[in-house]
């Protein structure tokens, strides 16, 4: 670059405004950065190794910016360091911010907090204000922290493990010098923002972190903290700050880190711009948006999907636009895998109305050369929404080129919200399943494969095998079957039989209570109070169960409850239930929070009756609600190839209740398609079954 086109450059970077934070955007973006920061943090490449061990926000704040928060990774795993992260969350409040046009704080800076936080300030950091000559470029606040002080209150015991989280933590506030370097880099990535590039992160030797310009302190004693990788965080178009990620390795010349950080950067802007435009209407309306239960429907919502961002894949595009073949215009978002060289059209507007008014909602993955005219169409199971099968999808989408769409049966998603919870197992089969079919047979493809997942497997089977026998019932039977544009089923981790062994307590058989009821005659009042009228007026005042709101209302008490459910969850018969050996905290919370949902009252009644029937009546048959279409049999009569797969620890759908002919996966059990390497396996599965069949 010429010398005058480089000078005037410099200039622009030097002036391009920095814009303050609005009040609502500040707010929401408050609200979800416990979400962004935990995401970051676990970061990870293919082979599920963390990037980072530690993660912090530097935030503009006002005409400042100052570090707003931090992530650990060891907080997921140990509560003492939970609680080392909530004393630096607590210090973070206290602790000046940078004057962005001036590139330091003047010493009455501290004198405008309160009392009470000098107070703090004084008691659990011992602050010099180092002022230079004028002549220096920046002037810089040294914060000294007494560690000892630091350990003493956070434990009364040694760890070195513990202690030597501290002296990193300790260390990146150290970093935290006031020259304006960070600001520099925010300027240059809003420049590249602006012309409609992706902004380039910034990676280097943690001694070479902007935030580190002025200061000079050995690190030789603290090998945890050596590099670090920064990204900035946007809402429509407008930087808020730096994500920055501290790393016991440098990746600088690591092009899957970049990527991923992209992926990151393009995914959060896009879930932050979509949520915020959903408040500012809310906004409109109400002067108390932020107190409105619709406002921390959003937030949640927000965290779930920041949560589901895969860093794997690289947004292309994002708009209203046609996939080949299509006759109108739906919003999608192309996207690139960068390893496989491929690009899928990814769908979220298709919504599927039901013959009551509700609606199912479809999620479709269709790459740009696929590699069949088979549309392979996969249903969750009991408890969970789609994105249990993310991953499976993805890989067959873009590893396997099959065009593949994902439902949400009622229920399952804030798009998805009944008028009631008043439906039942057959119910699902004849109008969520159907309508569903009806609805990708008319836009998409009459060459239908179903994945189902657990029960979603067996209203897949159940339904090709009964539909018909309903259209009778229902006097439909000069309506098209849209079962019948089904030609193959794969099963995962699907019963075709109750089980007659089911061990979901660690040493006790269900069946060992349903035969102890029987024997103290308890089974008639039982049956009266599940399966009389009565049970169903109960299920007007109690509709449904809501697994994703216990989970968020615990996680919400207080950080800690997170790393008890985890706790909870490693034991022997929830980590058997899950069925993955090394059960990590990023996919448990993932199954809770995001995977979790609701489900009638009525299913579990129905799934109830199907278990204590059957040890009673022996009769292990799977039955419709009025017991008039025994399943299992029926579909023993489907024609269409059917492929199942199983997974060898699995207590739910054992290997004596999975119809034949299926493969197994050794070592896992009922969950463990959330495991990305599992997923992988799944699909080279389903997918070498497709083409020997098809």
């Amino acid at each position: 670059m010429e010398l005058p086109l480089l000078i005037e450059k410099c200039k622009i970077e030097k002036h391009i405004s920095i814009r303050p934070i609005e009040e609502t955007l500040g707010k929401f973006i408050s609200n979800v950065m416990d979400a962004i920061t935990n995401k970051m943090v676990c970061i990870t490449d293919e082979k599920s190794k963390n990037y980072f061990k530690y993660c912090f926000f530097e935030g503009i704040d006002g005409d400042s910016t100052r570090i707003k928060k931090i992530a650990i990774m060891q907080a997921m795993l140990d509560p003492k360091y939970q609680q080392t992260l909530d004393l630096y969350s607590s210090l973070l409040e206290t602790m000046p911010s940078i004057k962005i046009e001036q590139g330091y704080i003047e010493k009455n800076k501290l004198e405008s907090f309160s009392p009470s936080i000098v107070n703090l300030v004084w008691r659990l950091l011992e602050g010099k204000i180092t002022k230079t000559s004028s002549r220096d470029k920046d002037t810089a606040l040294i914060i000294n922290v007494n560690q000892r002080y630091l350990k003493t209150i956070l434990t009364n015991e040694e760890d070195d493990d513990l202690n030597q989280c501290i002296d990193n933590i300790i260390e990146i506030f150290k970093l935290y010098s006031h020259g304006n370097s960070s600001i520099e880099y925010i300027r240059r990535s809003q420049m590249e923002i602006n012309r409609g590039l992706l902004p380039t992160p910034k990676f280097g030797d943690i001694k070479q972190l902007p935030l580190s310009n002025n200061m000079q302190f050995d690190l030789s004693q603290f090998q945890n903290i050596k590099y670090s990788a920064g990204i900035p965080l946007a809402v429509n178009n407008q930087i808020l700050g730096i994500l920055w990620g501290i790393s016991i390795e440098s990746y600088e010349k690591n092009p899957d880190l970049t990527n991923r950080l992209h992926a990151f950067y393009i995914g959060l802007s896009s879930i932050l711009k979509e949520k915020l435009n959903e408040i500012n209407k809310l906004k409109e309306k109400y002067a108390n948006y932020y107190l409105l239960k619709k406002y921390d429907d959003i937030v949640n919502n927000a965290k779930h999907l920041i949560w589901q961002i895969d860093t794997g894949l690289i947004a292309l595009e994002n708009d209203f636009t046609k996939y080949p073949g299509q006759k109108e215009e739906k919003k999608y978002t192309l996207w690139l895998h960068p390893k496989h060289k491929s690009i899928v059209w990814m769908g979220l507007s298709d919504i599927v109305k039901l013959p009551n008014g509700d609606c199912n909602s479809l999620k479709s993955f269709f790459p740009s050369n696929p590699c069949s005219k088979k549309t392979l169409v996969m249903i969750p199971g009991v408890f969970c929404n789609r994105a249990i099968m993310d991953s499976l999808a993805k890989e067959l989408a873009f590893s396997h080129g099959y065009n593949v769409i994902s439902i949400n049966k009622r229920g399952r998603s804030l798009e998805t919200m009944p008028k009631d919870w008043l439906w039942t197992f057959d119910d699902y089969i004849k109008e969520d399943v159907a309508e569903s079919l009806n609805f990708i047979v008319k836009e998409y493809s009459d060459e239908i494969i179903l994945i189902g997942y657990s029960m979603g497997g067996m209203l897949s089977r159940f339904g090709k095998a009964s539909y018909h026998i309903w259209q009778k019932l229902l006097g439909k039977e000069n309506t098209p079957n849209p079962f019948d544009k089904v030609v193959g089923i794969v099963s995962l981790m699907s019963p075709s039989y109750v089980p007659q062994e089911v061990n979901i307590f660690e040493k006790s058989n269900f069946y060992s209570i349903i035969e102890n009821i029987n024997k103290l005659r308890l089974y008639d009042r039982l049956e009266e109070l599940l399966f009389s009228p009565k049970f169903n007026k109960m299920a007007l005042i109690y509709p449904s169960i809501n697994l994703s709101s216990f989970f968020n209302i615990l996680y919400n008490l207080h950080p800690i409850a997170k790393k008890m459910t985890f706790d909870i969850a490693k034991q022997n018969y929830i980590k058997q239930f899950i069925g993955l050996p090394k059960l990590t905290p990023a996919q448990f919370y993932f199954l809770s929070e995001i995977c979790f949902c609701s489900e009638p009252v009525l299913i579990i009644k129905n799934l109830l009756k199907q278990f204590i029937y059957a040890p009673i009546k022996n009769d292990y048959n799977v039955y419709s609600e009025d017991r008039k279409i025994n399943y299992s049999k029926e579909q023993e009569k489907i024609s269409v190839p059917t492929y199942s797969i199983a997974a060898q620890k699995d207590l739910i759908a054992t290997l004596s209740t999975i119809a034949s002919p299926y493969d197994i996966i050794p070592d896992v059990g009922h969950a463990a398609i959330i495991d990305k390497q599992i997923s992988s396996e799944v699909a080279s599965m389903i997918s070498k079954w497709i083409i020997k069949n098809f």
